[in-house]
């Protein structure tokens, strides 16, 4: 209903990653105009068109922010399986979609679904960046630095010409007041900062999307490459969906309007389940190599610092991470980790010692120092 999708939107914003990209947005914005229109003399016609510039993309970096929001990836219908029986030997069973992940999907547990291509969860738009809405994304990330630079040119224009410095008394050895708009320096100041500190994440953020694009792979299939790299050393993994870099662009730039998230068109020698298989002997792999752990004593707050030493809390997983809080005598079912840190599943065993997980599923990190291993293998 329309109330309904109304309250999903606002629920959509409401997240302190939109909130941040926002407050952001707006604070550049508004500090911009402040400086132009009311602490620097009236603007000249030059200005006023680079301004004029400016504002066009302000309006774009918030239309394609809100449609990245909202569009969102493209769900997987639940319950989805594909039209030939035989197929499904090739593709992993999602337990909670109940239905098979679609070449390419992967299922987000901050989004509760099977998300089509997906890429990654992104925290500032509260949504993941996938098949529908990468272009979106893409449009977004690419046009933010170019904004940034221009409030920052402003800045940096209004200091220089603009702003009176102190005046120092050599008789008293002491500077003297400050100047008048002492606000719109601080403003000005304040601005450079956050539009150069943004446009440096935001533009390797772009590079990195950018990058992707061109091979036509996202960053989970980046992931799983560097696996299957691990796994068959002296044979070279092909990656299907690459099929030169023209292909690859058009592939992302018209997928919204020709292409269903699900059926996706591989080069020579490969099939549509190619990579999927693949997903398939790494995840027997990585279950061969999984650690039953028993919990020692509950995981500490910070990050664990006092309890577990210092570098577990540096190397925390903290981006989009969910963090374990079982009692002590719980079994996690760890399936990889880092040198500090386990990631797994949280459940209990039987009397014969088979690993049951918690219902609902509870998966995340918890520090190698509240578990003993029970067994190597399930």
């Amino acid at each position: 209903s329309r109330a309904t999708g109304g309250k999903m939107a606002v629920r959509s914003v409401l997240h302190w990653g939109p909130l941040i990209a926002l407050g952001i947005i707006l604070s550049l914005s508004a500090s911009t105009i402040y400086i132009v229109f009311w602490a620097m003399p009236p603007p000249s016609a030059l200005l006023l068109a680079y301004v004029g510039v400016w504002a066009v993309l302000v309006v774009i970096i918030l239309a394609a922010f809100f449609r990245a929001m909202y569009t969102g990836p493209g769900i997987v219908p639940p319950g989805w399986k594909p039209a030939n029986k035989e197929h499904e030997a090739s593709l992993q069973f999602c337990k909670v979609c109940q239905g098979f992940k679609a070449p390419r999907a992967h299922h987000c547990h901050q989004c509760g679904n099977c998300m089509k291509k997906m890429d990654h969860h992104c925290p500032w738009i509260n949504s993941c960046v996938g098949n529908d809405n990468h272009i979106y994304f893409l449009t977004f990330v690419a046009v933010v630095p170019i904004g940034c630079l221009q409030t920052f040119s402003i800045m940096i224009n209004f200091l220089l010409f603009y702003w009176p410095a102190p005046t120092f008394n050599h008789a008293t050895r002491r500077v003297g007041p400050l100047p008048e708009h002492m606000w719109q320096t601080i403003i000005a100041l304040f601005a450079c900062g956050l539009s150069i500190g943004t446009a440096l994440a935001v533009g390797f953020l772009c590079f990195v999307q950018l990058r992707g694009i061109l091979r036509n792979r996202t960053d989970i299939e980046a992931w799983i490459l560097e696996k299957a790299a691990a796994r068959m050393p002296d044979t070279p993994f092909v990656f299907p969906y690459d099929r030169g870099v023209k292909q690859n662009v058009h592939d992302v730039w018209d997928h919204a309007r020709r292409r269903d998230g699900i059926h996706w068109a591989v080069r020579e020698g490969c099939d549509e389940y190619t990579l999927t298989r693949e997903q398939l002997l790494q995840k027997e792999r990585k279950r061969s190599m999984a650690e039953l752990c028993i919990v020692r004593r509950r995981p500490g707050w910070c990050c664990d610092v006092w309890q577990s030493g210092l570098r577990t809390a540096i190397d925390a997983p903290l981006f989009n991470a969910t963090h374990l809080q079982p009692q002590p005598g719980d079994y996690v079912f760890a399936t990889s980790g880092t040198k500090h840190w386990a990631y797994g599943e949280l459940g209990h065993t039987t009397e014969d010692g088979v690993f049951v997980a918690a219902v609902p599923r509870r998966r995340g990190w918890i520090p190698n120092a509240c578990l003993r291993v029970v067994r190597t293998s399930e």
